[in-house]
């Protein structure tokens, strides 16, 4: 029978194994979320109807897709969107809910010839959770994270810068609320570089790189081990030396060398 005290017991011990995935990797990671769906499926077994129960199992469904083959990975999605749904039905206001919904599409996007479909709903998810609570950072780093998608999957060179544009607006509205938080800082950076690469001006370009290194130095500071920021990192410099003399350029290639060597220093498979 349906028993309140029950039920919330269930679903503090899912939210402690999902956090403990989080802390995790590889096989663990995946044997800890597996017992989080057991135990949120539970909790819906004994009669709670509740939206956050729903969405924490759509929650941890959509992790458990990254560690599986496509076509496991796209029925674990399928059902998380469904999850992402029913909690959504039940509090239409429910800002995880859709920013859950939000981060499913970005992921579905990447499995398709043609992910812009995806990726327009994955805005639409998104910019529902920032109305929903816009003083919370992840929905506008999301929102950031899909126009920076959207751009590189456009041909037209003036919707992709547009769609930069915005991305980085977004960035900085989230690290606003959140100034430390690594990835977002780091997802800066990156969408400076392409519009660096997009950019007509040397001059342009080169504030540009200036910047984008300035994010990927601080997303460093914030985590030493970022190999992805090393490699960004490097990736800038080489852009740089492309409009330098030659002894500048020298100069640069030698200092995204040693941003190579650090990233894989911390990730030989980077």
């Amino acid at each position: 029978h349906y028993d309140p005290g029950m039920v919330a017991a269930y679903c503090g011990w899912g939210d402690t194994l999902f956090v403990l995935a989080s802390q995790t990797a590889g096989d663990k990671t995946v044997e800890t979320l597996n017992s989080a769906i057991d135990i949120y499926k539970g909790a819906l077994a004994m009669g709670n109807d509740d939206s956050e129960i729903y969405c924490l199992l759509g929650l941890a469904l959509l992790e458990l897709s990254k560690f599986k083959a496509e076509r496991e990975a796209e029925r674990l999605l399928d059902s998380a969107e469904e999850k992402f749904r029913q909690a959504i039905e039940r509090d239409q206001g429910m800002y995880e809910a859709w920013n859950g919904y939000g981060l499913l599409l970005l992921e579905e996007a990447e499995m398709q010839a043609d992910p812009m479909p995806f990726l327009q709903r994955a805005r639409e998810k998104f910019q529902t959770a920032v109305h929903c609570e816009n003083n919370r950072m992840e929905a506008l780093s999301g929102l950031g994270q899909t126009l920076t998608a959207q751009a590189e999957s456009t041909s037209n060179p003036k919707e992709a810068s547009a769609f930069l544009a915005q991305a980085r607006e977004k960035f900085q509205s989230a690290m606003q609320i959140q100034p430390d938080h690594c990835e977002t800082i780091d997802n800066l950076g990156a969408v400076l570089m392409l519009l660096a690469e997009k950019s007509d001006r040397p001059a342009t370009e080169s504030l540009l790189l200036i910047e984008a290194m300035e994010s990927f130095k601080a997303a460093l500071s914030l985590n030493s081990c970022n190999d992805k920021a090393l490699t960004r990192w490097g990736n800038s410099l080489v852009q740089m030396s492309r409009n330098k003399i030659p002894e500048e350029a020298e100069n640069l290639l030698k200092m995204a060398e040693e941003k190579y060597q650090a990233a894989l220093d911390i990730n030989p498979n980077n």
